[in-house]
């Protein structure tokens, strides 16, 4: 989850493809891991639909033309795949509007309710 992609504004297509080879990597394998507090290990075996949700909070400080370019590239790019990207506001910041003590202004792009529900259909798997 990143607040915006401010200086990764060029990278988020190799996020995404970074991502799929993560799941790509993971996928049919057994992982193991230790918890952070009692350092019990424990076993995870990944779903057969895993998946990879890159969420953004917020659309600005990306160019519109920039950002069309990469969804174009990102579409064609045969390396990414189980991994989706969801903007979930456009308007003004959400930082300002922090500063500002109002969310007027912050509009919630309809990403927001297909990221839920997307969500979701993974865990009622």
């Amino acid at each position: 989850m990143k607040t915006d992609l401010a200086r990764k504004r060029e990278e988020l297509e190799n996020i995404l493809v970074t991502a799929s080879d993560m799941i790509t990597a993971v996928k049919g394998t057994t992982l193991r891991y230790k918890d952070g507090t009692t350092k019990d290990p424990f076993i995870v075996r990944p779903h057969k639909n895993i998946q990879s949700f890159i969420v953004i909070v917020s659309k600005q400080n990306i160019n519109f033309k920039v950002l069309e370019k990469h969804f174009k590239n990102i579409k064609a790019n045969k390396r990414i795949s189980k991994t989706k990207v969801y903007f979930l506001t456009d308007g003004i910041h959400p930082n300002r509007s922090i500063y500002k003590e109002t969310e007027s202004g912050v509009n919630i792009l309809p990403d927001f309710d297909l990221l839920l529900s997307d969500n979701q259909k993974l865990v009622a798997q």
